[in-house]
């Protein structure tokens, strides 16, 4: 039975620049980060961690076509209603250490601030996915998971997305506003109504964490959503409780209450 007939929209979701997060290496020789190790994104820093996530670099110069070129194939052979960004950015703000990436820094004489080059180089990857959704005109709908605080995005991870609403390059954001803790989760939430134009609330979906706290809890950050008349909200993740469905009754009732 397709989708459509069960009126269920599909929306891929793609990890992109993170390509691998297991502490054990892929043995497929085939794998891409066996394949193009020169494409990896290392820190600038000494690491300890040796097995830690790997992303692939954002300033590599055929890092972006590569990835581009994936969400075109998805578009093009399947029937979907949605693309769905996740990891777009920098691992941290201490990574873009890619000697190739370096170079074609170095090289090209437009640029001159470092933090704006990598800043740049995610954003024009998401600008360039919108170009070519805009372009099959088959009204998919553009979004992405981001980091929650609009300045730590920015600043920390190379991810501006506020920009990205501004400048109508994206249909919806799902900010990932995790937090159990009560101050924390408003600080950001107040941070992107200060800083988002109000006519592009609606587009900002506030992403909760259901793995961290109780249900109740999980109510009182959606009220606070719903006073601050943002677009909705987005539950992470279904998985930590799809062995006890119950404990989601009480989160249906208060969305579909009135």
């Amino acid at each position: 039975m397709k989708s459509n007939d069960l009126n269920i929209n599909i929306h891929a979701w793609i990890n992109m620049y993170i390509i691998w997060s297991s502490k054990i290496p892929p043995v497929d020789k085939n794998h891409l980060i066996n394949r193009k190790r020169q494409w990896l994104d290392n820190s600038f820093k000494y690491q300890t961690h040796i097995h830690s996530n790997k992303f692939l670099s954002p300033i590599h110069p055929n890092v972006n076509s590569y990835l581009l070129s994936i969400v075109d194939e998805l578009i093009k052979k399947y029937n979907i209603n949605g693309i769905h960004l996740d990891y777009i950015r920098f691992k941290d703000n201490h990574y873009g250490n890619n000697k190739f990436g370096q170079n074609y820094f170095s090289i090209d004489k437009n640029n001159k601030n470092w933090d704006k080059f990598k800043i740049d180089r995610v954003s024009n990857l998401v600008k360039n996915i919108s170009i070519l959704i805009k372009n099959k005109k088959n009204n998919i709908i553009f979004s992405a998971a981001v980091k929650p605080n609009l300045l730590e995005a920015k600043n920390r991870f190379s991810q501006e997305w506020g920009s990205w609403l501004k400048n109508n390059i994206i249909d919806l954001v799902f900010p990932m506003n995790y937090y159990n803790e009560i101050d924390l989760f408003n600080r950001d939430l107040n941070l992107m109504r200060k800083r988002i134009p109000e006519r592009l609330h609606e587009k900002i979906i506030i992403g909760i964490g259901c793995y961290n706290q109780s249900n109740e809890d999980v109510i009182d950050k959606m009220v606070l959503v719903q006073l601050r008349n943002m677009g909705g909200v987005s539950f992470f993740s279904y998985d930590n409780h799809k062995k006890d469905l119950n404990w989601f009754k009480p989160i249906k009732k208060k969305l579909f209450t009135n």
